[in-house]
């Protein structure tokens, strides 16, 4: 009975002890809108014992991408840069302490590519400054 009690008491210390780790997402913030579809992604993870691994993973439009993209670390921060696809998608990150406890958490970003009328508008200028140009080669070459 006394061998029962000190087991009890070693696993109750132990429980109080063992926390998970925690996760948070810097950036890019929930709900984020992207200008075009690539985002640095920035995790504050800490623990009692340590961090072993910041994994992030992304879901594009409820279809799981395979590819685990293990963060690296600057000293603060745990920083990885990520391609998405165009539309939404959900980025999870995952925590694993030396012990292997694990803790997540996730946002949702829109990504889009440069709108097709930005596009327009650049060749209309670029036109626009070639026709100028013609232009004005015309008008020099008439003065002279």
């Amino acid at each position: 009975a006394s061998n029962y009690a000190t087991n009890t008491s070693f696993l109750k210390l132990q429980l109080a002890y063992n926390h998970l780790p925690t996760v948070q997402i810097v950036a890019p913030a929930n709900e984020t809108r992207l200008p075009g579809t690539t985002v640095t992604l920035v995790v504050q993870a800490t623990d009692d014992l340590g961090i072993q691994n910041v994994v992030v993973k992304y879901v594009h439009e409820n279809e799981r991408q395979l590819q685990d993209i293990t963060a690296t670390y600057n000293g603060t921060y745990y920083k990885t840069t990520l391609q998405l696809d165009r539309g939404e998608n959900t980025i999870i990150v995952l925590v694993y302490d030396l012990e292997n406890e694990e803790n997540e958490t996730k946002i949702v970003v829109y990504a889009r590519e440069r709108d097709v009328w930005q596009l327009g508008l650049l060749v209309a200028m670029l036109g626009l400054f070639i026709a100028i140009a013609a232009i004005s080669a015309y008008l020099i070459r008439k003065r002279l």
